[in-house]
């Protein structure tokens, strides 16, 4: 069974877009684009234990207990995804982005 019937099995959609997303799930290691904008986005970044747990559950269960753990981020950014997420003036990053764009455009 493919993650995306998984995600279905359990109620659950993919999504390309982040505008319609409520969770990331990726692997440890990988630091995308759309990593860096769910950071800003989402509640949740989550590994792939969360799906598992879930499955075994037969519903998904509190992202929060799944987040994400990235060594390489952490050492970096001297902060965990976690504390990222739980900052509540998080999604101020892309108006000020977008602010310096306007500027200069």
């Amino acid at each position: 069974m493919q993650i995306k019937d998984k995600i279905q099995f359990l109620g659950g959609r993919i999504t390309t877009d982040w505008r319609d997303a409520t969770h990331l799930m990726m692997k440890p290691g990988f630091r995308t684009k759309n990593m860096f904008i769910c950071l800003t986005m989402l509640d949740y970044i989550v590994d792939n234990r969360w799906l598992v747990a879930s499955l075994k559950k037969g519903e998904f269960l509190d992202a929060k207990d799944y987040c994400l753990r990235d060594q390489i981020f952490e050492n970096t950014y001297e902060t965990t995804i976690a504390e990222v997420l739980a900052k509540p003036n998080r999604k101020e990053l892309f108006r000020v982005i977008q602010s310096f764009k306007s500027l200069f455009c």
